[in-house]
Formats: structure tokens, sequence, C-alpha cells
């Protein structure tokens, strides 16, 4: 009999290596807090080992990602012990006593202020920089300025860091692997998803059936997730230590053939099938069907099984779970020789339905050069499927080069190199609570616009303008005139501030003036972000640790000694996120994991009655649930803050010796770590406030202007001569990853503004469509690109650049529109130049140029017409797609009207055409 699903989801977790070492670990710990010779080494503040070992160094998913937090952790905490036992030993010189609190007041502030900014400009010294200020918090504030004191309480912090981290790193020595194949298997399930997509669509555009499955929006959407992760996922594979025969660079083209494939099923696969009308009875359709099907078909399967072959050699050489298959340099051969026969095949197919098509025209003499619908639609899919038979072909090389390398390798160490590349990387170590909780500077969208505002760099006129200021005042010194003699002239002629001010404006210092405002402004934008959080950071657990540096017998000492309000200022620095949603996002999630974990430590404090069996027995058996709210769900931060509100309530009585009431000190523990989440939500919401719908508007005009510029490119390179394509294809490849990417950061932040309370109500479904309809515009300016590497220039460019220029200053217009329109939140005016028109007019005059062309040659044009039609028909999806920008625009922030009378179709395409005309 076989097990039933839900057994093998529980055997799979309880079985699984990761949760055995996280077990383990917090058995070990626990024992070691229970022991009293040994824990009398951490004070009365033993309890803290396990603290620290969930927050910094918890069991990773392999022995290297545990490695480096080791290393990482450890060199924060003793640094944080180095640092806060300085600033004590200094206070302790002074003779004055408000003199000896007010310097670990100001290093404590310093220190907040530093790891704040590390953890904001560096992700992988995230954890490191909160330990940091996790032991900072606790010397500086639990007796300020006391030498003794301070030296003991060092000694206490030295073994609860070292505690934490090696009774972990131990359980981990026992069950982790050394390093896991993350990056392949993404890359595989990228693969599969690829696989999955176009076999959906092979069969499609052969039905007569519109209901016919086809891949679906929601496949699409997991595809493009997927394709865009793989980027952070590469880099974080590339920054980790790891053992295998091969390295993570060797699949890196895989990426950008994956998105490349993804982009093709995209825009060369979706037909509107539902407006147009087919027959079966109808003969010409019939015979088109009969004539592409055989073709399509084998070029799709073999597609098909290149992308099998090609994921299966990935996982079989980067020592993933794999299905058992002989891969060996004959099957890639094979795979490639029948690629290479499909695609000859298709190729021939369809040039010879393009000439018997063209011949069919010339006898007719049709005007048009329009083919139908069907007929054009089935010419798109294959040249689809030759565009991605290309990308496969590049796939298998590469998968011939990763065999290779992996038949003639040995098993050797791969470790990154420590550069500030390195530490830039937020490494897979770091528990992301949440996907919207990343560092503030990845949602910074400068990445789209690398070069300075072009505002702050003055024109040419005006630079020549000022040269020749410079000009007519150096005349004017070296002449001032007939009437100024002897002494008079002398003094004239240094004027000290007309030679400054000539030195000043000479062209080369001026060149270096704009070289350096560039530098500054850069650093401005780069380092901007990261002290703001720096500062909230610091202006929080200042505010919060006044109590703490007040004289001994305030009440406001008293007050923080006995509710320990050192767990008020930790969650405070936990909890501060880099936008108000996220903090709001984690701040609820924390607060339930603090009375879920209060509640446990108060009912097994009343069983376990200080008993130091039961005390370990609990805290481990509280461990699984918590270890499946970590590993398996999607708010992990629950678990984590429960894990911490454990110790204090459990541990306290039994290492002080004293007998607390249990509500009363799980009471206690929860309120100061509910003021610090209340802390940060206030500094993040309210004082600081950075709305993820303020990120959003800015970030999707940003997103406009690359668009924008994007065009621009694409236009301009096919007004330039095929010779200097080469970099820029480059540059416009890197601008359409980064856009990408950025579009997937703004579906987090829309994720994240429904975590934030506003009393206007956010459109979050109308933004979704906004990222969706700029998605499709990105792939379609991807799709135009590619088109147009193989049209015919003459007839399509060279003959009609006017029409041309009319309809890229009218797309360019109105993009640039809907940028300022999401930037100043103004409305969109009613009627702006007519793209349409502009478009009509162009195909009218490549229908005219195509004609000509064709009465002039003697034999067809082939595939030229092809793909000169289907360029046309790209820039008719453009421009539907603007309309459904500008429409969501008019939804999101108004119409700026002029003309109040009763508007129709006719009405507005004849004001659209009058205003094409200026």
């Amino acid at each position: 009999m076989a097990p039933s699903p839900s057994y093998s989801v529980f055997w799979s977790f309880f079985s699984s290596r990761h949760f055995l070492a996280r077990i383990v670990s917090t058995l070990l710990c626990s024992i070691l807090i229970v022991i009293q010779p040994f824990s009398k080494y951490g004070g009365s503040l033993a309890f803290l080992a396990l603290t620290i070992k969930e927050l910094n160094f918890a069991p990773q998913d392999n022995l290297a990602h545990q490695l480096e937090g080791l290393v990482l952790n450890l060199f924060g905490g003793l640094t944080g012990i180095g640092i806060s036992l300085l600033g004590n030993y200094i206070a302790s010189l002074t003779g004055d006593t408000a003199l000896a609190r007010t310097i670990p007041a100001v290093f404590l502030a310093f220190i907040c202020f530093f790891m704040g900014w590390l953890k904001s400009a560096l992700p992988r010294l995230t954890m490191s920089s909160r330990l940091v200020c996790f032991i900072s918090i606790w010397m500086f504030t639990q007796d300020p300025g006391a030498k003794s004191e301070s030296s003991l309480m060092a000694l206490y912090c030295v073994w609860l860091v070292l505690t934490a981290a090696f009774t972990s790193f131990c359980s981990c020595l026992i069950f982790l692997r050394w390093s896991t194949a993350h990056f392949a298997q993404d890359i595989a399930s990228a693969l599969s998803s690829l696989h999955h997509c176009l076999e959906s669509n092979l069969q499609s555009p052969f039905q007569f059936n519109p209901d016919t499955p086809a891949a679906s929006s929601a496949t699409l959407t997991s595809l493009r997730a997927k394709a865009v992760a793989l980027s952070s996922s590469y880099q974080q594979a590339s920054f980790e230590l790891r053992f295998g025969r091969i390295g993570v660079k060797s699949i890196k083209p895989l990426i950008s053939i994956v998105e490349h494939l993804r982009r093709e099923i995209s825009w060369g696969m979706s037909f509107p099938q539902a407006e147009v009308h087919y027959s079966p009875s109808d003969a010409f359709e019939g015979t088109v069907i009969g004539f592409f099907r055989q073709p399509a078909t084998d070029l799709g399967h073999a597609i098909l099984d290149s992308i099998s072959l090609v994921r299966s050699l990935v996982l079989k050489c980067y020592d993933a779970p794999a299905p058992v298959a002989m891969l060996d340099d004959s099957t890639i051969n094979r795979a490639k020789d029948q690629l290479t026969e499909s695609v000859q095949r298709a190729r021939a197919a369809l040039e010879k339905f393009c000439d018997d098509l063209d011949k069919e025209r010339r006898i007719s003499s049709d005007e048009s050069s329009d083919l139908p619908p069907r007929a054009f639609n089935l010419c798109l899919f294959m040249i689809s499927l030759l565009q991605m038979a290309e990308e496969a072909e590049q796939a298998l090389n590469v998968a011939h080069v990763i065999l290779h390398s992996y038949q003639t390798s040995s098993v050797r160490l791969w470790h990154p190199r420590l550069s500030l590349a390195w530490f830039g990387v937020a490494p897979s170590t770091i528990l992301l609570e949440e996907t919207e909780t990343l560092p503030e500077n990845l949602f910074a969208l400068q990445d789209l616009n690398n070069a300075v505002d072009p505002s702050y760099r003055p024109s040419e006129e005006i630079l020549q303008e000022i040269s020749l200021g410079r000009k007519l005042q150096r005349n004017d010194i070296e002449d001032p005139g007939t009437k100024t003699k002897g002494l008079v002239r002398m003094l004239y002629r240094f004027r000290f501030n007309k030679i400054i001010w000539s030195l000043w404006n000479h062209p080369i210092i001026l060149q270096a003036r704009l070289k350096l405002h560039e530098l500054v402004m850069s650093f401005k934008k780069s380092s901007r972000i990261d002290i703001k959080h720096a500062f909230k950071n610091a202006l929080g657990v200042s505010m919060l640790a006044i109590p703490a540096f007040l004289p001994a017998s305030s009440a406001g000492r008293q007050w923080f000694i006995f509710y320990r309000g050192q767990w008020m200022l930790i969650t405070y620095i936990w909890v501060l996120e880099t936008n108000t949603g996220a903090t709001l996002r984690v701040g609820y999630l924390r607060i339930a994991g603090t009375i879920l974990g209060a509640l446990y430590g108060y009912i097994a404090s009343l069983i376990s009655q200080n008993n130091p069996y039961a005390l370990v027995a609990l805290v481990t058996f509280a461990e699984i649930p918590i270890s499946a709210a970590i590993m398996r769900t999607s708010f992990p931060s629950v678990g984590v803050v429960a894990n911490i509100t454990l110790p204090p309530i459990l541990f306290s009585n039994y290492i002080t010796g004293m007998d607390f009431a249990t509500g009363e000190l799980a009471t206690i523990r929860g309120m100061m770590i509910c003021a610090g989440i209340a802390g940060a939500i206030v500094v993040n919401g309210f004082i600081f406030p950075r709305h993820a719908r303020v990120i959003f508007l800015d970030g999707i005009s940003q997103i406009l202007e690359s668009l924008t510029k994007l065009y621009m490119g694409l236009s301009r390179d096919l007004l330039q001569t095929f010779g200097s394509q080469g970099r820029s294809k480059q540059k416009t490849m890197k601008s359409e990853l980064r856009i990408r990417n950025a579009l997937q950061r703004m579906s987090n932040l829309i994720t994240s503004m429904g975590d934030e309370l506003s009393l206007v109500p956010i459109p979050t479904k109308k933004y979704r469509h906004l990222v969706r309809t700029l998605q499709k515009l990105l792939d379609l300016f991807t799709g135009l690109r590619k088109i147009r590497e193989n049209i015919p220039r003459r007839e399509t460019v060279i003959e009609v650049a006017e029409e041309r220029r009319e309809l890229i200053s009218c797309i360019c217009v109105s993009l640039f529109a809907c940028e300022q329109v999401f930037l100043a939140r103004h409305t969109l005016p009613q009627f702006l130049p007519s793209y349409r028109q502009a478009l009509e007019n162009l195909k009218h005059s490549i229908d005219l140029h195509i004609r000509n062309t064709r009465e002039k040659l003697h034999g067809p044009m082939g595939l030229s017409l092809i793909y000169a039609l289907a360029e046309t028909n790209i820039l008719t999806d453009i421009v539907e797609t603007i309309d459904e920008l500008l429409e969501l625009s008019r939804q999101l922030f108004g119409t700026a009207a002029w003309f109040d009378g009763p508007l129709d179709v006719n009405t507005t395409r004849s004001l659209n055409e009058q205003i094409a005309l200026f």
C-alpha cells in the first residue's frame, strides 16, 4: 500500500537534514545553558546563547553557507565586543558620572548609525552588523561606565557568541552536506517551465477551436518570475563556497537563453484567435495548415528534446537529483543534427510558401501586400520557432562545454574572491522574511539611468556661450581703452576677480568641473538611501535607550533595568525595514510570534518548575513547530520571534535563582518586544515615511523613461549602418535586462502596498495591470529588435524615413507624457499626437514601395516580405499597448480636458489627425 501524500510530506520534512540540524543545535545549546559549571561563564544572561543562535547562527541549507555565516558573524560579534569594551573603558577613565554615562550613549548611537549604513550598503553584512548592535546594546546599557562590570560583561558576551556559533556548527557538521546545486536546480526549473509552455503552444495555431488549451497567462507569469530570479540566484551562487567539478559560471549563458526563449513564446506565439473566425471548410486555411503542420511539429519537438537534454545534463553535472540517463557527446551531437535538419525543412517550407504566395500576388495584381490573418499568424509562428531553434542550438553548445568540463575535471573547492561585489550581494544565509523586505538600495532604480540627470549638465550651446563670454572678457582685459593710462591701466590689468573668472571658465577646467559634478551626484544618489536608513537606525535606538543612561537612582533607569529594556532596542533594530509596508508586515508578524512565544513560555514554565531536564525537553519540542514555520511557510518571522521569546521566560529564574512570577515575566518580555516593534512602526511610518506607493510611482516613471530611451535606441540603430550596431546591440540587451528586473521589483512593491495603512484607497489591481502592460511593451520591443535584423532596408527604412520619423516622434511623445504623469502625479493631456495615423501612413508607404519592388524584380522577394509584414504587425501591437498604457494613466490620474463637446470616434480621430500636423 502506497503511503498517503500527507504522510510523505511530513516524513520528508522530519527527515530533512536542515530540520535535524536545527533540532540538534537547539538541544546542544539548551544543555550547555542548564549545565551550571559551564553556563556560569555566561552569567545571568547565559540564555541569550539561544537567541544569538537563532538570529545569527541558525543552521542553513548546506555547510558552505553555514561556514560563511560562521566566519562573518563571529567577526561581527567579536568586533562588537571590542568596540563596546573600548567605549566603556574610556567612560571609566572620567571622574564625572554624567560624562561616564554620556560616552557609552554616544558610542551606541555611532555604532547603530554605522551598522545601519553597513546593513543597507553591503547586504552580505546584514547579520554581522545586527550582531554588533545586539552586543553593544547589552554591554552599554547593563551598567554604563563601570569598568569592572564592563570586563565581566565582555567575558559573558564572548561565551554567548562562541556557544551559539559552535553548537550550531557542530550539528551542521553532522547532518548537512557541503554544498547544494540551487542555481542548477533553478535553471532546470526554468527549462521545465519553458518546455511546458512551448508544448502547450505547439499545436494551438493548427486548431480551429478557439478554446484550444494553450499556455495560460499564469504559466507565462510564473515563467517570467523564474527567469528574473535566475540573475540574483547566479549572483548568490557565484559568491558561495561549494565543492564540485565545474563552477556556476559555466552555465551562466543559459540565463540569457532562457530569457530569449521566454520572450519568443511571449510575443511570437500569442495570437488573438478569438478575434479571427476560422472555418474548417475554408480551402485556403486547410491548405496552409496542411503545408505548415508537419515541419512546425518536427521543429517544435526537436526544440523540446533539446531543452529536455540540456536540463538533464545540467542536473547531472552539478550533482543535483536527476533522472538516470546516459548523457555523452554522441547524445548531444544527435540532438544537434535533429535540430539542424528540422530547421532546414522548416525554413525551406516557409520560403516555398512565401514564393508561391508572392507569385500568386503578382498574377492577381493585388494592391495590398497583407496576408490573410491565418496565413500571417502561421508565418509568424514559424519565424518564432526558427529563432527559438537558434537559441536551442546555443543551449546545446553550452551543454557540450559543460559536459566536456565535467568529464575532464576533478572535484575542487570553488570559493569567491573577497571584494566589494561580494559584500554587496545578499547571501542565501540571510533569511528574507518577505519578498519585499529587501535592502532599500535594491528598490532604487538608479541602474536604469547610470548617468547623472541630463538637466545637471549644460548643453553645448550654453558651454559655447560661457566660452564666448570668457573670450570677450579677455579682450576687455587686454584693451581697457584709450582713456585709461599709467597706474590706472596697470591696476585694471590686474583685476584678479576677472582673471580668476576667466580661469574658472576655461574649457579644460570647465570639463573637469562637470566630471567632478557627475561624481558628486552619483555618490549622493548611491549613498542617500543608505545614510537615511542609518540615521533612522541610530535615532530610534538613541531615543528608546534614554532611560538606560539616566542616573542609577532615577525612576527611568530603574524601570529600564526591571523591564529589561534591551529587548525593546533589539526588536527595533530587527523590525526596522526599508519601507513602511515592509515594516508594518514584519511588525505585526513579530507581534503574533511574540504572543505565541509568550503563551508557550508561560505554559512551559508552569510545567517544568525550573527542572533542567524538563526545560531542555520543552525547548527542543518547541523547535518542531518553530522550524516548520521558518522552513515551510511564507511568514518565517513568526517562528523566529517566537523562538527568541522563549529563552528569557524559561531560563531566567533557573539561571538567576530568583522566583519571578511566570505570568509577569512573560508579560514583561512580550511588552518590551511589542514596544520595540511599535517604535520601528512609528519611525518608519510617521516620522520618516517611505511608502511603497511613492517608490512604485517614481519607479514606473523611471521605467517609462528607460523604455523611451530603449525605443529611441532601436530606431537609431535601424537608421545606422550594420557595421556600427554591435556595441549598440549589447547596450540594448543590458537595458532590456535592467528594465525587466525593475518591473519585477515593482511587482514586489505592489505586494508591500497591501500592508500599508492609507486614507486614500490604493488601486493595486490597476497597478498590477500597469506592470503587465509595461512588461508586454518590453517584450514587443525585444521582438521588434529581432525582426528588424531581417527586414528589407531599402523598401522599409530608407525610402520611408520621413514616415518612420513621424511614428517615432508620436510614440516617444506619448511615452514621455506617461512618464511625466507618473513623475509629477498630474493629469494626462486630453489629446496627443496620433501615432495610429502615423502608423497607417507608414504601412501605406511600405506597401507602395513593396509593390514597386515586386514590379521591378523578376523573382520573388522571399522571406524578406514576411519579415517586413511581421514588423508592421509588431508596431500595431506596440500602438495598441501604448493605447492601453494611456488609458491606465487617465484612470489613475485623470485627464486635462480642453474640449467639452460630445466626442465620438470620428471626432477624436479628426482631432488627433489635426494635432499630428503640428
